[in-house]
């Protein structure tokens, strides 16, 4: 198979891969549905008493 060939299978894939990936992406806010009650839910690293869903780096 030649390059030109080869091309479209490849941008088929990975616009199937960009498409489908990016749809999973959760955003938080600290108000509504994803709000900072519901953080848990979402991101089970958020779910002590002082949990933030930024990565806060404390090691340097």
């Amino acid at each position: 198979m030649d390059l030109v060939g080869l091309s479209l299978p490849l941008l088929l894939v990975f616009w199937q891969w960009t498409t489908t990936t990016g749809a999973a992406v959760t955003y938080w806010t600290y108000t509504g549905s994803v709000g900072q009650s519901k953080w848990a839910d979402y991101f089970p690293d958020c779910g002590g008493k002082a949990q933030s869903p930024v990565d806060v780096a404390t090691v340097q």
